[in-house]
């Protein structure tokens, strides 16, 4: 018996191995003692030091060989914890060189002992797949529907056999010519300094001649200390400019593109005998220099500076130059500013070991002011003398402020968070952070988002691969996901929001326009579509056959222009409607009477809101006779009536008024308050017109219950109502 590996699984063999033995030499038909002699000399010698030392053997015991069989299988094969088991069994992997057969008979006898019972196979088949070493192996499995453990098993051999058909063939095709390794070299250029600073010649006697001051007539003023020097500079953080220049810190990793294929340079491009002291120079240039000569190295370095400089105000870092800001009012705040911010450049850079270069040094660069002289006054004239004046003083004063704004808008931009441009209440925002937070793909989809996405499609997690096609525009702001200016919804206020959106009880489509301003989710369109199509109270009041098209009118080219009246009831009660052409917005007015001057009144009070139209048009009911004439002469507008016996030449009133009729039906079916249903109806966009009917007469959208961003609810101006409306009425005369 072997004692090496596990020692219960090696009993179980030496065991069926000692049976198969006796049965085939005939041992079991010969005396016990002769049984037992045979068993102590096949076992071993390490098994037998456990028969005389570690066995509790009677007399009689020691002479029967089932009874030594019994007692070495309690020795070797103790009580077993399924645990422990079950813990083993869940750490095997596959072992490099181990072939499938080879795993999975290891994974069966791990199983064995964990009584899975029925899982058994279901448990062997989840191993294979998370501990097959063959990555691509595991991608495919994971990919098949309905995976069995016998498929896995003929999908592993199979990969397995492919691989190794592939090397022979790789093995047989390859060419064995010798090939040396040749790396691109590459000139390292230095910038010579191109301003050389100049001392003017020095000059003899003057002939000024000199004059003595007594001491009680001078008076010395010490003047206070102004701005930084360039030698106060260098002489504080000598150890900046003078120390060796050194490496910025941190590695550089490159990943190298799989897909761009290997390309075997010509031999020779450098010389035998020099080929040895070239590969020295680049190794080490390679390992311990980022070289210039890489495409991404500028790139990098950028990076490198924006990181060891990040936090500084008014620093800039721009290629191999820092330029330092100062910004102020008037020129000390400009000085002060620009002083404080130089110090905190050089305490970093003595913090970061950041050396800079002596010679480069341009400190303090000054405005240069330009008085003009005329000609006569001029005794030497130069092409300044042509410049007008102020330009320069305009010059100056537009970089400052320039840069100044610059700075401004920067840290705005950093500091922006969307979730506080959100225009819900708090509770409602934590309720969203709080569903994110539960939602398995969303945490998935946040993880990604603050990680980075990688470059392939296929490496992101597969929970989140759904919204890798608009990767760019999804942010995360205080634990809320955004699409842009979209709130993204998790999966457990998705009913929530799909009630709040069809509240109104308008079409699928419309409630669709309605949504997709300003919330997201994957098959939004979908669910909504269905959500519609299964609601009770619009199948209740749906409408069995499409009358035929009303009759248009002229064309308005602003809001309010021209507006059409009809009166309705609904549950006994009477209104008054109004709608602009221009908008489709309407208004509806409880009367609670039927006369003229009910009617003139309610007018009154919804043409002070929206102003005086320009023409009116009405059926001939009695409320628009002489009284209404009279009233339209007043109030300068046009009232126009539809012909007689044809009330429907009215179209858009009755287009309205049907319209009006079924969201007031359908929230009294459901109990809901009417006026949160011709809101949610006057914010939906119109199709194919792109914008709602508050956005066509007030120029901005209605705010809902709907969480929308403040920047949605800002006032825009919509334009190309009018072409869009004539496209409308094209089509609807085609039809």
């Amino acid at each position: 018996m072997s004692f090496t590996g596990d020692w219960s699984v090696n009993w179980d063999i030496f065991r069926a191995e000692y049976e198969d033995y006796v049965l085939v030499t005939g041992t079991a038909e010969k005396d016990k003692k002769i049984q037992t002699a045979t068993l102590r000399s096949v076992m071993g010698s390490e098994c037998r030091h456990v028969y005389r030392h570690n066995l509790n053997l009677s007399v009689a015991g020691t002479g029967d060989p089932a009874v030594i069989l019994d007692e070495l299988e309690k020795y070797f094969k103790p009580a077993k914890n399924t645990i422990y088991e079950r813990y083993v069994f869940g750490s095997c992997k596959q072992e490099e060189g181990e072939s499938i057969d080879n795993f999975v008979t290891r994974l069966r006898e791990r199983a064995a002992t964990c009584e899975y019972g029925q899982l058994k196979d279901e448990m062997i088949r989840d191993k294979i797949v998370l501990g097959v070493a063959n990555e691509s192996i595991r991608r495919r499995l994971l990919r098949e529907k309905g995976l069995t453990l016998i498929t896995a098993i003929e999908m592993c051999r199979a990969a397995e056999q492919t691989d190794i058909r592939m090397r022979a063939m790789d093995m047989s095709t390859t060419s064995p010519p010798h090939t040396e390794a040749v790396h691109a070299v590459a000139k390292q250029h230095s910038r010579q300094n191109q301003w050389k600073q100049s001392n003017p010649p020095r000059t003899g006697d003057t002939g000024l001649v000199q004059f003595t001051i007594p001491g009680d007539v001078l008076k010395v003023e010490h003047a206070q200390p102004g701005a930084l020097t360039k030698e106060q500079l260098i002489n504080k953080y000598r150890d900046v400019f003078n120390s060796p220049v050194e490496s910025v810190p941190g590695e550089v990793h490159f990943d190298l593109d799989p897909n761009v294929p290997a390309v075997q340079s010509a031999p020779r491009n450098v010389p035998i005998a020099m080929k040895a002291a070239v590969k020295a120079q680049l190794d080490k240039k390679r390992w311990l220099k980022l070289p210039f000569g890489v495409s991404v190295a500028p790139e990098v370095y950028q990076r490198k500076q924006y990181e060891l400089l990040a936090g500084l105000k008014g620093i800039e870092p721009i290629a191999d130059d820092i330029l330092v800001v100062g910004c102020g009012d008037t020129d000390n705040e400009a000085e002060s500013d620009h002083d404080a911010k130089l110090v905190a450049l050089m305490e970093r850079c003595r913090e970061v070991k950041l050396r800079l270069g002596l010679k480069k040094l341009q400190f303090k660069s000054y405005d240069l002011r330009v008085i003009y002289k005329p000609g006569p006054e001029m005794f030497i004239s130069n092409t300044l003398s042509r410049a007008t004046a102020g330009c320069a003083g305009r010059g100056t004063v537009y970089q400052r402020h320039t840069i100044c704004s610059l700075q401004q808008e920067q840290e705005d931009v950093q500091h922006v968070n969307q979730a506080d441009y959100l225009n819900v209440s708090s509770q409602r925002l934590e309720q969203i952070r709080r569903h994110t937070d539960r939602d398995e793909c969303l945490q998935a989809l946040k993880n990604t988002v603050l990680v980075g996405w990688p470059d392939v499609k296929e490496e992101a997690p597969l929970i989140a691969r759904e919204y890798s096609p608009f990767r760019d525009e999804i942010s995360v702001q205080n634990g809320v996901l955004f699409q842009g200016q979209k709130v993204i919804i998790p999966k457990s206020l998705r009913p929530e929001m799909l009630t709040r959106i069809h509240s109104s009880h308008i079409g699928g489509e419309a409630c669709y326009r309605h949504a997709q301003e300003t919330l997201y989710w994957p098959n939004m369109q979908t669910e909504i579509k269905d959500f519609v199509s299964t609601c009770s109270t619009c199948n209740v009041y749906a409408h069995n056959q499409q009358k035929e098209t009303m009759l248009s009118h002229d064309l308005p080219t602003r809001p309010w222009q021209i507006l059409s009246m009809d009166m309705f009831t609904h549950r006994q009660k009477d209104y008054l409607l109004i709608v602009d052409h221009y908008s489709d917005f309407w208004e509806i007015e409880l009367l609670p009477d039927m006369s003229a001057e009910t009617v003139i009144k309610r007018c009154k009070s919804q043409f002070a809101r929206h102003g005086q139209p320009e023409r009116v048009i009405t059926d001939n009911g009695p409320q628009f006779t002489s009284q209404f004439t009279r009233f339209a002469s007043e109030w300068e507008f046009e009232h126009v009536t539809s012909s007689p016996r044809h009330p429907k030449a009215n179209g858009k009133a009755e287009s309205a008024v049907k319209i009006a009729k079924n969201l007031l039906r359908k929230a009294a079916h459901d109990g809901d308050d009417p006026w949160k249903a011709i809101l949610h109806w006057r914010n939906t966009p119109t199709e194919n017109m792109g914008s709602s009917p508050a956005q066509r007469l007030m120029s901005r959208r209605l705010k809902t219950s709907i969480p929308a961003t403040n920047k949605l609810l800002e006032p825009v101006v919509v334009v190309g109502v009018t072409e869009k409306l004539r496209h409308r009425k094209q089509l609807a005369k085609s039809f």
